[in-house]
């Protein structure tokens, strides 16, 4: 053995010992790290049957921390907002309490935890704009409960639904940088627009929701009116300036 303590290692303890009421949240917590750290290529494996994060705890950085809480859990995890605050908040109660056994630096801890429950307060703000973007998708449009209830007939709605939407010259999908706010608009950036920006008319009510270096994830279409709204799945926070 290194002494080498992995993430998943350095929170189990305290997760583990949730009360009945936040042990399904603690659990769905520590599935949610690997997850994360699976799709940033970071080591992960299997111990007895259970999935954990190799990544060593002392390689945890403030970026790591905020980036699970206001990017990976708001645009993964499909739950309400209300338990996503929980979760990052519960993260932090782990970051910290690893801390103190001696699992993490006690300052790295301290300031992994802070930068969780900071980025817990921007998660309301997320689930509003990615609401507000998706109120302008146009209405009649199937939810999540349609397709919860009925997956055939949900499809037949969005079929319908599709055949009622504007016809788009050119359609771009995936994660959008907000370079800039407006009033009345949002200036976006996608890689696959090769820098060129995209203006996306907005109400500014969804506009004073935004921040520069906001991702959305989402698919707009082209026509001769210029760029709408066809589909939003969610939106994320840029990373907290550190010193």
């Amino acid at each position: 053995m290194d002494g080498i303590v992995g993430i998943s290692a350095a929170l189990h303890p305290f997760l583990a010992q949730r009360p009945a009421a936040s042990r399904s949240l603690a659990e769905r917590l520590e599935e949610e790290i690997v997850t994360f750290c699976a799709h940033r290529g970071l080591p992960v494996d299997e111990d007895r049957g259970r999935r954990v994060a190799l990544l060593p705890a002392s390689q945890l950085d403030p970026g790591l921390a905020w980036a699970f809480v206001a990017d990976h859990l708001v645009t993964h995890v499909s739950r309400p907002v209300e338990e996503l605050c929980r979760a990052g908040r519960l993260f932090a109660r782990a970051l910290r309490d690893a801390g103190e056994r001696g699992s993490i630096d006690p300052v790295l801890a301290r300031a992994c935890g802070h930068a969780a429950e900071a980025a817990v307060t921007e998660l309301p703000r997320l689930d509003q704009l990615a609401r507000g973007l998706r109120s302008l998708v146009g209405e009649g449009r199937p939810g999540r409960d349609v397709w919860e209830r009925d997956p055939e007939a949900y499809a037949i709605a969005m079929q319908r639904w599709e055949s009622q939407q504007p016809l788009a010259q050119e359609e771009v999908e995936g994660g959008f940088l907000v370079d800039r706010v407006h009033d009345h608009a949002l200036r976006l950036d996608n890689p696959r627009r090769d820098g060129e920006p995209i203006e996306l008319q907005v109400p500014p009510a969804v506009a004073r929701l935004a921040r520069e270096g906001d991702r959305l994830d989402m698919q707009l279409g082209r026509n001769r009116d210029g760029w709408f709204l066809m589909d939003v799945w969610s939106a994320a926070a840029p990373g907290p300036r550190l010193p």
